[in-house]
């Protein structure tokens, strides 16, 4: 079975036998066109996850912030205490109670 071939049937096999080429300095025996497409593709993914966690916690310090302002306060104070919190953040119903917004409620007050 050819390096190719393993790529292709078991991806585990492959990894293992080329890290081991890799490891004992048998450059030419790796297969190298498909080692470049799979760090290209980790790339990419690692990328895209990166980008993902960032907006959600941009997304919760912002909004954060605008909780912490519209209660009357430049924000500071409660933005740290809002960081170590456990429960979701809370906004007030029209009556006065509060209310626990979920992620898709905290997004569309956010974001209207």
């Amino acid at each position: 079975m050819s390096i190719s071939a393993d790529y292709d049937q078991d991806f585990f096999a492959w990894i293992t036998h080329n890290v081991q080429l890799l490891r004992s300095g048998r450059l030419s025996e790796v297969d190298a066109e498909h080692v470049a497409e799979e760090l290209e593709s980790m790339g990419k993914r690692d990328l895209r996850q990166l980008r993902s966690r960032l907006q959600v916690l941009i997304l919760a310090d912002s909004t954060a912030w605008a909780q912490a302002a519209g209660a009357g306060g430049d924000g500071r104070f409660q933005h740290r205490e809002r960081l170590h919190e456990d429960r979701p953040p809370h906004l007030h119903l029209p009556d006065g109670r509060p209310r626990s917004l979920s992620g898709a409620d905290r997004w569309t007050q956010a974001f209207g």
